[in-house]
């Protein structure tokens, strides 16, 4: 199975994927570090709103599913993570490619919860302040190519992340195991 996540800054992709790949036995891939090479290659700096802003570009002259599409073309294996999908031309892009092996999953957690996360993380400037947190969230949510809302509202599975690491993995243990009976 190939799942695809999606959420805002901090609602725990990552942590969604870390659970998935061991369970599953297989790599996560994330659309992230796909545009950071690609900035690499480029010379550019990759800040948050560097990305935000490389990313709208990209998709603008390379079309909206590009980053997926090019990442679909790598993998090889039966089951893999997609995670950080941002918009609904990368969901079509990935159910295109794998059809009925495909699920996204929405992961969300309350704002404040996922503003701790992230400033827990201390990734560049992406937590500084509430307000800070809150404008990258909205430019992600639904605007300048971006749309994870659109993609939550078309996931297969929403699994809300806003309690503890165990309750987290039961939801997720759950998914996988309706997907191994929808499977055979």
């Amino acid at each position: 199975m190939i799942y695809g996540l999606t959420g805002l800054l901090g609602a725990g992709k990552g942590t969604v994927a870390r659970i998935i790949s061991r369970e599953q036995r297989c790599r996560a891939w994330l659309m992230s570090d796909e545009l950071r090479a690609m900035m690499r290659k480029r010379g550019l700096k990759t800040t948050r709103k560097g990305m935000q802003d490389f990313a709208v570009e990209t998709r603008r002259v390379k079309g909206e599913g590009f980053v997926a599409e090019l990442l679909a073309k790598k993998i090889r294996s039966r089951n893999a993570v997609v995670d950080g999908m941002r918009n609904t031309a990368e969901v079509r892009a990935l159910r295109k490619r794998f059809g009925r092996r495909f699920r996204l999953l929405a992961v969300s957690a309350p704002l404040r919860v996922r503003f701790g996360r992230a400033r827990k993380r201390s990734r560049e400037a992406e937590a500084r302040t509430l307000s800070a947190f809150r404008k990258s969230d909205r430019r992600e949510a639904k605007s300048e190519g971006f749309g994870v809302r659109a993609c939550m509202r078309a996931a297969d599975y929403k699994i809300d992340n806003g309690g503890s690491l165990a309750a987290l993995r039961k939801r997720v243990l759950s998914i996988l195991e309706r997907d191994r009976v929808l499977q055979h």
